[in-house]
């Protein structure tokens, strides 16, 4: 059995019905004012194979905001939606030469162990008092 979302053209519903995974219908009841309920695609049934910054954006989204670009973008989450949910955000990507400094690592390590070797010596000094 899976669960599918289904959609009524009259009242707007949207309900969840297990069905078979042999047969898998297009329309069912709507519980609310019986009519017809179309099958929808919903974001909890589809695996993004082609676009995986969908999930990762998707985990940042502020799903408590009643900003319109986040409930379009989370109910809606395409390209179009996603750059209408970083300009309202305030995003936007990194200008070329704009990215993230490189850090000499050798540099680094040599400083830091320089401190640790310092700090050692003062610890383990011998004071001699007169």
């Amino acid at each position: 059995m899976i669960i599918h979302e289904y959609l009524c053209g009259v009242c707007g519903h949207t309900q969840e019905a297990y069905v078979s995974s042999d047969v898998i219908p297009n329309l069912i009841e709507c519980d609310c004012c019986s009519s017809p309920a179309k099958k929808i695609v919903s974001m909890s049934h589809t695996t993004p194979v082609d676009s995986p910054w969908l999930n990762e954006v998707l985990e940042i989204v502020d799903k408590k905001s009643d900003a319109p670009h986040n409930t379009e973008f989370l109910k809606h989450p395409s390209r179009a939606n996603y750059e209408a949910w970083k300009k309202g955000t305030g995003l936007r990507h990194l200008e070329p030469g704009e990215g993230i400094p490189k850090v000499d690592k050798t540099a680094q390590k040599a400083t830091i162990k320089n401190k640790m070797i310092q700090k050692i010596q003062e610890r383990n000094a011998i004071t001699v008092r007169t």
